[in-house]
């Protein structure tokens, strides 16, 4: 069969960076909203109306808190949960802060304590591995989680000016900035750390902790420069943890949908997701399925470990030739879609792609040496020729939606079909069901 050229890896690359900007995008234009109201608003402190409206925001961070921890508890992802109740406290706190007189413990200690125990809070909690919400370790992490309010707090509260050259002095920004100068490194520190976290299932949650501490600090930082008993901070911290809360929607928005639409192992779109993308193709396409050749074999000698590598190693190639087309079918089966694409095209470029498969060298690890990316002066180092190596082949089965029938569903049982008389007539081959033409 003659073969065409495959499909570089520049359209599912692209893919990502479209992707990765738009996460960004709009975390920012979430994080920008304390920033527009506050401008919007400048000069009208008076407007009885305005106040009103943020009479009512006053209590919304706490109903969408509620519900994030309950997202967050159903993801299983309990960092998520005492990231969200160190949030929740932070604020009740504030709202506490902001009906005391001025004997009790002043709003701005309460406002400075938060600038730095946010964010310390939550650099301590998201880097720990998981664990069971109601647990021993559970336990211990609420108790990280308190530790910079009560190492901030009660000093203040005992005596409000005891550690003001210490911790609550502005420095030489105070024109525009009113919070302790402390908290500029703290953000710095607690953003990188952040950043350092590996928890690939947690990304999105963790760029929008990183990002969210924008608005959080600016609502802040206008909170503590108003003056004492003006409505202003009651306003401007609503918005400020409203605009947090909703990023933190979005994260986990993203996350539920990876986790309904992404396979776990390979990171490649699901079954599911592959349904979807069915309805929605027009009268012609041509639909492969692929299968690991002598993969239960392979599973049998060397482990289910090693499996799921060969399953990763596959899903790379696969992706990095055909991009967004690939999914994970189940098993060691895959499928690739060509939209409005001839069967005599697809089958080229999926047999270009077997043979280049069969030139790539599989390397088996052993049990406990973990299989991931390294840099690359680890790659370009001295290889172990003592491990074992192999050439994964595949056999594919092609079907296209030309032929009459109406029903996806029924293309990809017909280019099943050819995939089975692939593996029937030796494997490493590609077939068609069907003319090509």
């Amino acid at each position: 069969m003659q073969s065409d050229n495959l499909p570089g890896p520049s359209t599912h690359r692209m893919h990502k960076e479209h992707d990765y900007i738009r996460v960004w995008l709009t975390l920012l234009v979430l994080a920008s909203i304390p920033i527009a109201v506050w401008h919007l608003d400048n000069g009208n402190a008076e407007s009885q109306t305005r106040h009103h409206i943020y009479w009512l925001l006053a209590w919304l961070p706490y109903a969408l808190f509620g519900i994030l921890a309950f997202l967050g508890a159903q993801l299983n992802q309990t960092r998520i949960v005492y990231v969200i109740g160190t949030m929740t406290v932070g604020y009740a706190l504030l709202r506490f802060g902001l009906g005391t007189s001025e004997t009790d413990v002043p709003l701005k200690m309460i406002i400075y304590a938060s600038s730095m125990a946010l964010p310390l809070g939550t650099q301590m909690v998201l880097p720990l591995t998981e664990g069971r919400l109601f647990s021993i370790r559970s336990l211990l992490r609420a108790v990280v989680c308190l530790i910079p309010w009560l190492f901030l707090l009660i000093p203040a509260a005992i005596d409000p000016h005891a550690l003001s050259y210490v911790f609550y002095s502005s420095g030489p920004f105070k024109p525009v900035w009113h919070l302790p100068f402390m908290t500029l490194p703290i953000l710095l520190i607690s953003g990188v750390l952040i950043l350092l976290v590996r928890d690939h299932s947690m990304r999105f949650f963790n760029r929008a902790a990183l990002v969210g501490f924008v608005p959080l600090q600016f609502s802040l930082n206008q909170a503590s420069a108003s003056p004492v008993g003006h409505p202003e901070p009651a306003s401007i911290l609503a918005v400020g943890f409203t605009s947090m809360s909703l990023m933190f929607g979005y994260a986990l928005y993203r996350m539920y949908w990876e986790k309904a639409y992404i396979d776990d192992l390979t990171g490649l779109p699901n079954r599911r997701s592959l349904n979807e993308k069915l309805d929605k193709l027009g009268r012609r396409y041509t639909v492969a399925m692929l299968d690991i050749d002598h993969f239960k074999r392979l599973n049998d000698t060397y482990g289910h470990t090693t499996g799921d590598h060969v399953l990763r190693f596959v899903a790379s190639h696969l992706q990095r030739a055909f991009g967004t087309r690939v999914y994970r079918y189940g098993g060691e089966e895959f499928c690739v879609l060509f939209d409005s694409m001839p069967m005599r095209t697809a089958a080229n470029m999926q047999d270009s792609f077997r043979r280049y498969l069969e030139t790539q060298e599989f390397v088996v690890r052993s049990t406990n040496e973990i299989r991931q990316k390294t840099s690359q002066r680890d790659r370009g180092g001295p290889k172990d020729e003592t491990l074992p190596r192999l050439h994964i082949t595949l056999s594919a089965g092609l079907a296209y939606r030309d032929i009459p029938v109406e029903k996806p569903e029924e293309i990809i049982e017909l280019a099943d079909k050819a995939l089975y008389a692939a593996k029937q007539r030796g494997r490493n081959r590609v077939l068609c069901y069907g003319p090509l033409d």
